[in-house]
């Protein structure tokens, strides 16, 4: 069984006998008709009612932790209303040992007039209220099925949490009053028979006050062993969202109060940023990582483009049209999605972003991060490094695809840096993150260079000055070339030799 249970039947059961006595001596003080039969009456009949509702307890614990191992009508019924079957216990033992209580008085020719029902409602509470806040406790790692919904309602509001601190402090002090004054009431009217000196009805009514805050120390106990649960749970919950891991949610069993709200927000936090998550992770398979942040936090207009000096990345599948004629559709598909697959994954380990597909080729520009100052040569040479990344993901890219049945493929890509306009294109309706200027242009024309120059990669003079000396190598210069489109030759190096 459960090593919280086992703790709280062993203090719960000791309390239990401590309280036959005491029960006795309450009932010897505050009683006139209990008095006469004396304390060793008190105690038997003391005895008895423990007797009834520790039977009683054991049935409802057992029938608990049932639950968490196997299911039925009767235990699941129980589990659900198990907080009215906390009262119900302690009601039905009250009612059992009034009527032995009635049966007794009266074998012994005594007035049925007495205050025993008083007596067994304070120890009704003092033992409910104990048990509520042990097994609250106890069980926490016990699964409950759904509660009623009223209470389970009632149970998340603030003043909940509030009694729940509250409830034992008034009990105690409420029992305490109410014994040295009832106490004092029948010892004055000569309706109790005194028990030894006035010394002694002293100790013995400190003995009772004494419980009473032992009593007290103990529910509280078991009530900050419940917050501390609640504190690991919240503490948990942070851990996850600290991990990312947003699809985490806590239960609300065994919560209350202040604590079910927290929780609540802490469940409704995850699933927004996991939606968010979700959202910008989706956004950015269609716009860059930036872009998606800049969309969840303002709003985007059509007005947002700027002029931005960027290394642009151009790369083109070589002879794709002749290839993809000799395909089936659903070829063509499997071979574009291996190739994007691969390339962006060379692509995302890096600082460059993705523009868009046009076609089997792909555009895309080196973007630092947000608030950093932009740096040419860093930005060239990781360009650069991105370009021979992807030649060398191609290579392996071409032995699954010769698994696949696949052609074999050929890129080219081309590197240029220069001005251009950077923003968003379209209409309300419509937006598109994009590139455009004479620097994309450049970028394309110096990719269509490859295929003549007998290279994979073609870069511009400027890029190339701003390597060093062990990536320069990688490279020959072609020379000045004309270029499509562009006003004047351009310098231009290929490679990897």
């Amino acid at each position: 069984m459960n090593k919280r249970i086992l703790i709280f039947i062993t203090v719960f059961s000791l309390i239990n006998l401590v309280f036959i006595p005491l029960l006795s001596l309450y009932g010897l003080r505050v009683c006139p008709v209990l008095a006469i039969p004396g304390f060793i009456f008190g105690c038997i009949y003391s005895g008895l009612y423990i007797f009834f509702v520790n039977v009683l307890n054991l049935v409802l614990i057992y029938g608990i932790y049932l639950n968490s191992k196997k299911s039925n009508h009767v235990v699941t019924w129980l589990t659900k209303n198990r907080f009215v079957v906390y009262v119900g216990v302690y009601l039905i033992a009250t009612a059992a040992a009034l009527l032995f209580l009635q049966k007794l008085l009266h074998m012994n020719h005594l007035s049925e007039q007495s205050r025993a029902p008083e007596i067994l409602g304070i120890a009704s509470l003092l033992l409910g209220i104990l048990q509520a806040y042990g097994l609250n406790w106890a069980l926490y790692n016990v699964h409950f099925d759904f509660e009623m919904s009223v209470l389970s309602s009632f149970r998340r509001l603030w003043v909940f949490h509030i009694g729940r601190v509250m409830l034992p402090l008034i009990v105690a002090i409420t029992v305490i009053l109410h014994f040295l004054l009832s106490q004092s009431i029948s010892f004055n009217e000569g309706r109790t028979a005194p028990l030894g000196s006035h010394d002694s009805m002293i100790e013995q009514s400190s003995y009772v006050v004494l419980f009473i805050f032992i009593w007290l120390a103990i529910t509280f106990f078991f009530h900050f062993l419940s917050e501390s649960d609640q504190v690991n749970k919240v503490q948990t919950h942070l851990k996850h969202l600290n991990h990312l891991e947003f699809k985490f949610r806590s239960t609300l069993n065994h919560t209350w109060g202040l604590w079910a709200a927290l929780i609540d927000q802490l469940n409704s936090f995850s699933k927004a940023l996991g939606e968010r998550t979700r959202l910008l992770k989706s956004f950015s398979r269609f716009v860059t990582a930036g872009v998606a942040e800049q969309a969840l936090h303002k709003e985007l207009k059509v007005t947002t483009g700027t002029m931005r000096e960027l290394t642009v990345i151009m790369s083109d599948i070589r002879n794709f049209t002749s290839m993809s004629e000799l395909l089936t559709p659903d070829q063509v598909v499997l071979l574009l999605n291996e190739y994007f697959s691969a390339m962006l994954e060379v692509i995302a380990e890096s600082q460059v972003s993705v523009d868009k597909f046009i076609g089997d080729g792909i555009l895309a520009y080196v973007d630092p991060n947000e608030g950093e100052i932009s740096d040419p040569i860093a930005e060239n040479r990781l360009g650069v490094d991105t370009a021979l990344a992807m030649i060398e993901k191609l290579k392996e890219l071409n032995i699954k695809l010769k698994l696949l049945e696949l052609p074999e493929i050929k890129i080219g890509i081309g590197i240029y840096r220069g001005p251009l306009i950077i923003g968003f294109i379209g209409s309300e309706a419509k937006l598109q993150h994009t590139i455009i200027g004479g620097t994309v242009n450049r970028a394309a024309r110096l990719e269509s260079l490859c295929k003549e120059l007998g290279v994979s990669i073609v870069i511009s003079g400027h890029v190339w000055h701003s390597l060093d000396e062990s990536k320069k190598l990688f490279f020959s210069s072609f020379g000045k070339q004309v270029v499509k489109g562009v006003s004047g030759p351009l310098e231009v190096f290929g490679g990897p030799n």
